[in-house]
């Protein structure tokens, strides 16, 4: 745009250029100093270029109309494509809900066609009202809100349903810009949709691998993936912390040979998604280098709890009885029997007649290694109470009454002496009981 004046004097002053939209100042424009005319170039034009563009110019020389500043005017019109001023690319409906839908776009010169659309074009029904309407809207000029002509497109869904929402776009066709398309999208506000593709996988003895893949979120914030842990014989959940970024998460610390069970949700500010839940056992435990060293431990402990009972066994009988069991059976045997001492019996006159054959045959009978180890003067005490000791085995051919004398062999030996045929043995033996 170009300044032009003409008077006399031909020395003029130039003013500023001043754009205004109606009767709001927009602006205020130097242009160019330098050059006869004072030219204003836009290097690039917008709507928000579109106004009255007055220049003012003076020579010091009052005009017919009495001023000294005289001011020219010049409107410029902006012509494009559409330009969308309101109707987010994202909008969140609660389900079952009225939800409302607003486009607010301008287009210069008007729109010969426009519609909604979603993957094909819609029409108004029952379920999704559309209106197309020419009004007053607001847009900003250079940081100043204005009132200008536009357009506005209205949905209004009664009860918005899940199969609603989605990808939607508005068509506008206008002389300059045949096809311009704005995309938005809505959602609905619920709670998050059940993870799908639970898998677990990379089963070891203590660990596994759970992985999967997470639904739409169908809320304002974040969902948050939950994954939780119960082991079969357990009925406490073990909670496992999840990062959004990663899909999936080890699990560690596990016990071999056993069955898992894990539940897996997500949750937003509406509440919890349906659970996904899984099984899996973890494989028993491989025997590795370490093993030989575990079997012996469990061996030589085994053992060492044998000995030990075997050892507080002995020391309880012994305590108890006195004695081991072979001993008791060695005392109770024939042998050990006072029997031969019953055979005889106390009589002053007793007499019998013993040839050397039958003598060799009572030493046998008397021999003490049988009954050495009872005292036949401790015969209140039975057999098996005894005890062998080093008297015992040093008298085992004395003191039968008491006093030291000649044992009864030497004894039978010197009656034969004067007897060649009969003895006669005065010998008391005495067994109580």
């Amino acid at each position: 745009m170009t300044c032009n004046a003409a008077g006399v004097p031909n020395v003029y002053t130039y003013g500023a250029w001043t754009h205004m939209y109606g009767t709001t100042l927009v602006r205020t424009l130097t242009g160019d100093v330098t050059t006869d005319g004072r030219p204003l170039t836009l290097a690039s034009v917008s709507y928000q270029d579109s106004g009255t563009y007055a220049c003012q110019v003076q020579n010091s020389i009052r005009g017919r109309d009495g001023q000294l500043i005289q001011t020219e005017t010049a409107v410029f019109d902006v012509k494009g494509s559409p330009k969308l001023l309101e109707g987010g690319s994202i909008d969140i409906a609660n389900k079952g809900q009225p939800f409302r839908k607003s486009l607010v776009f301008i287009s210069n010169p008007p729109p010969t066609d426009m519609y909604i659309s979603r993957e094909e074009r819609l029409s108004s029904t029952q379920n999704l009202m559309i209106t197309f309407t020419t009004e007053s809207v607001s847009d900003i000029f250079y940081g100043k809100i204005l009132t200008r002509p536009g357009y506005k497109v209205n949905l209004y869904f009664p009860t918005f349903q899940i199969h609603q929402m989605g990808n939607y776009s508005l068509t506008v066709i206008n002389p300059i810009y045949p096809h311009f398309v704005f995309h938005f999208t809505i959602l609905i506000i619920d709670v998050p949709d059940t993870p799908t593709a639970l898998v677990v996988d990379q089963i070891t003895a203590s660990s596994a691998v759970v992985s999967w893949r997470p639904g739409n979120n169908r809320g304002r914030e974040d969902q948050q993936i939950h994954v939780w842990l119960l082991q079969q014989s357990s009925t406490t959940w073990d909670i496992i912390d999840v990062t959004e970024e990663t899909p999936s998460v080890q699990l560690t610390n596990l016990v071999p040979a056993t069955t898992y069970t894990v539940l897996l949700f997500a949750t937003n500010e509406k509440g919890s998604s349906e659970n996904s839940t899984m099984r899996f056992t973890t494989y028993q435990r491989v025997c590795d280098d370490t093993c030989p060293l575990y079997v012996t431990s469990i061996v030589l402990t085994c053992v060492s709890v044998i000995i030990l009972l075997i050892n507080l066994g002995i020391g309880g009988f012994m305590t108890r009885f006195g004695h081991l069991p072979f001993m008791k059976r060695r005392m109770n045997s024939t042998n050990t029997s006072p029997k031969p001492f019953a055979s005889i019996e106390d009589s002053e006159h007793a007499t019998a007649g013993i040839t050397s054959d039958q003598e060799r045959s009572l030493y046998t009978e008397l021999n003490a290694t049988d009954f050495a180890a009872q005292n036949v003067y401790d015969p209140a005490r039975p057999a098996h109470d005894i005890v062998l000791d080093e008297r015992a085995e040093r008298s085992n051919y004395e003191t039968l009454g008491g006093v030291s004398g000649p044992n009864v062999y030497e004894e039978l030996k010197e009656r034969r002496g004067s007897s060649s045929k009969q003895i006669y043995t005065n010998t008391s033996l005495i067994k109580d009981g």
